[in-house]
């Protein structure tokens, strides 16, 4: 008796065991998707990371059955590429920057106008609050075609350039520098008597090397992963503005997955948040070590910068919304 019902207990375990895997498998369909990056796939690329750890965190949640690609190199084209990519379909998940979306509405301007940071722990306080993220969700993401899953660090950026050493702001007069496509960064740079030059990031080594531009502003990973302190002489860390990114996919593809498939999307992107961060910090601690033997690295007058900054933050004030404005500043304090 004992013996048949040890059986029995047997069967009943293994049929548990088998029905759990089942049922586990079919919340996770084979999926294959491709997330588009234009930044190089270098160790030292905080953009990069991001993607391997979203990447890897799905895969594992999935039991590897949704694979999710990163595609980088700006192989499948910069940010406005992968904006028009989604709503053509050609485009499944993309990296795109606080900075490219602020194109599309003035309320997110806040977080990219220049010297609000005082530092990272600030922008984070403020990336992950409700106000920003509400707003994003409600005026942004769903004219892009987009779902933002998570918001990374690129670290704050610092100004890199051949010609001189830069330690108060008007010591940027007259250089011309690249800058990110987008209008607060050319206003920033008029306000501090620098002729600023948009393109590409995937462009910015060859104008460098050629002398279009005079210099550009990077994080120091970025600033790393391309190589600038073997031909660039001088880094100010002016610490101006704060690079951020999401991971973002297209609700075309968002609203075909199962409720299991997006939980696991959101969970893999926030795992991915706290831990990119940690390691950017890491990173640069490290990073300016190394850069401090290559290039001559300047700590700036801070103030010289701020106080030219007035003129720009009341030419975007207006855009922002009074109300976003003070609201977002009682955060940034």
């Amino acid at each position: 008796m004992l013996k048949k019902c040890l059986q029995v207990m047997i069967v009943s375990c293994i049929f548990t065991v088998l029905f759990s895997w089942s049922a586990s498998a079919a919340e996770y369909p084979k999926l294959h998707f491709v997330l588009a990056n234009s930044n190089p796939a270098a160790d030292t690329n905080q953009m990069h990371k991001a993607c391997v750890l979203f990447c890897q965190n799905v895969a594992k949640k999935t039991k590897g059955n949704v694979i999710i690609e990163e595609i980088a190199g700006a192989q499948l084209g910069n940010e406005r590429d992968y904006l028009e990519g989604v709503k053509m379909g050609t485009i499944d998940l993309c990296l795109i920057s606080n900075s490219m979306m602020t194109n599309y509405n003035g309320a997110n301007i806040v977080g990219e106008l220049p010297f609000i940071y005082k530092d990272a722990e600030t922008a984070y306080k403020y990336l992950d609050s409700d106000l920003w993220r509400k707003m994003l969700d409600e005026k942004i993401t769903p004219k892009l075609q987009i779902v933002s899953l998570g918001w990374y660090s690129g670290g704050f950026r610092n100004i890199l350039n051949t010609k001189r050493p830069i330690v108060k702001a008007n010591d940027l007069v007259g250089l011309k520098i690249r800058g990110q496509e987008n209008r607060i960064v050319v206003a920033m740079y008029k306000a501090l008597g620098a002729n600023c030059t948009p393109m590409p990031v995937s462009e910015v080594v060859t104008a460098v090397q050629q002398g279009t531009v005079d210099g550009a502003d990077f994080p120091l990973g970025t600033l790393v992963t391309y190589g600038y302190p073997q031909f660039v002489k001088n880094l100010a860390l002016t610490n101006h503005l704060f690079y951020s990114f999401s991971i973002c996919c297209s609700t075309r593809v968002w609203n075909k997955l199962t409720p299991e498939v997006k939980a696991v999307f959101r969970e893999a992107a926030k795992e991915a948040e706290i831990e990119q961060r940690k390691w950017v910090a890491d990173l640069e601690a490290k990073l300016l070590g190394d850069v401090k033997k290559q290039m001559k690295v300047t700590t700036v007058d801070r103030e010289s910068f701020v106080a030219k900054m007035a003129v720009v933050y009341n030419q975007f004030k207006n855009e922002i919304g009074e109300n976003f404005w003070n609201e977002s500043q009682k955060i940034l304090k």
